[in-house]
């Protein structure tokens, strides 16, 4: 079996798989905050269970993409993508019909691991293409999108008829239709070699550069989730009815497709400096929004800014990831880095919430960014010394 060549590996169909597959992957993440507002009113939850529940999800997600370090490039990319798609549904099934926070966990758990599968696969083609900084773009566009739709029609025509358990139907329908994308999935990536005398200099600073990236990446998605989770629950803390606020989060998700638009249209042309920290200070300034007494016109502000500085800022920081990627299996840590944090980001966030309020949380998320923005910076001077 021949591995596709670089220039048949960016043709137009294999990218859209990989933005498709990546987008029923990314589901549960890119309607969090309404299907963490549904579980806590279905069940009852406290916020720090709340907080809990999405933080299991991504526990799966990050051990099954942590793991395809070793297999990735071992498997036929096709047969995976066809064997995930039966499975995921099984394990929302399974979501739907239960009726205690110990199934519910489990449930979850077991739907992380398959979203794991597919994110990875989709990770994984965009780190093999000539300009990952653009089609990472795509990719986060194409999440959006499926976002958006869900976004705005779950709360508005799903809940109010079939709860919990019919928002968790029109995910897996979701799913379905997004995994149809397969049959353009190719077999396996390309190769990658690394002649002897480029071996030596790869492994040395780059590799500090490698894991520096994917700390920022952790770090970012802590801070980002913790955020998106109880964005909900801040707009309805300050008395903002709940059809606004999903009108609103479906609105600051269309605008977040024009973030991800962004992204695509600066490609490499300002490395990944300039771009990651205007898209750090931005997430930075819409956080700081939700401080004051919040009312509708600055909730709706602070949403766009939010969701428009975060698919901006993505893309560059897996790039950079990319750039550093010598053997073709680091990109796929950029997938159990992001679960990292997104299990790491509501469990505290439900914490500070808990005991101090959302403004915890928010101090939390502006210190991540910060520390983040740092990582970067040391990042790109380790490798600019080799």
């Amino acid at each position: 079996m021949q591995a596709d060549t670089p220039i048949e590996f960016e043709r137009w169909q294999v990218i859209s798989a990989a933005c498709l597959i990546s987008a029923a992957g990314a589901i549960f993440y890119n309607i969090l905050p309404v299907f963490a507002g549904s579980m806590q009113d279905t069940f009852q939850l406290s916020h720090a269970r709340t907080g809990f529940i999405p933080s299991v999800l991504y526990i799966g997600l990050g051990l099954i993409s942590a793991s395809a370090y070793f297999w990735i490039r071992r498997v036929n990319w096709k047969k995976l993508a066809i064997a995930s798609i039966p499975v995921t549904l099984l394990s929302l099934l399974l979501l739907a019909q239960v009726n205690s926070y110990g199934g519910l966990l489990f449930a979850i758990l077991l739907a992380g691991m398959c979203f794991g599968i597919m994110y990875s696969l989709g990770s994984a083609i965009i780190g093999d293409t000539s300009h990952p900084a653009r089609y990472f773009g795509m990719k986060i566009g194409t999440e959006i999108l499926t976002g958006v739709i869900l976004i705005f029609s779950i709360p508005v025509l799903v809940l109010p008829r079939w709860g919990f358990p019919g928002a968790v139907y029109t995910v897996a329908g979701c799913v379905l239709a997004l995994g149809l994308s397969f049959v353009w999935i190719p077999e396996q990536g390309r190769e990658r070699q690394v002649s002897a005398p480029d071996r030596t200099a790869i492994v040395t600073l780059p590799l500090v550069s490698v894991w520096c990236s994917l700390a920022a990446i952790v770090l970012y998605f802590s801070g980002m989730t913790a955020m998106w989770t109880f964005m909900e629950r801040i707009a309805a803390n300050a008395g903002i009815h709940a059809a606004t606020i999903g009108t609103i989060l479906a609105i600051s998700l269309v605008a977040g497709f024009f973030g991800a638009v962004s992204a695509v249209l600066v490609g490499d042309r300002f490395g990944r400096l300039k771009p990651v920290g205007t898209g750090l200070f931005l997430c930075f300034v819409s956080v700081l929004m939700l401080l004051p007494e919040l009312n509708v016109a600055m909730f709706a502000v602070a949403a766009c800014v939010f969701n428009s500085a975060f698919p901006f800022t993505i893309p560059f920081l897996l790039a950079l990831t990319a750039d550093y990627d010598f053997n073709g299996r680091f990109i796929v840590l950029t997938v159990p880095a992001v679960s990292l944090g997104i299990v790491c980001g509501p469990a505290i966030g439900g914490l500070l919430v808990g005991m101090a309020g959302y403004g915890g949380c928010i101090a939390f998320a502006c210190t991540v960014f910060i520390l983040a923005m740092a990582l970067v910076v040391i990042a790109i001077r380790k490798a600019s010394q080799t």
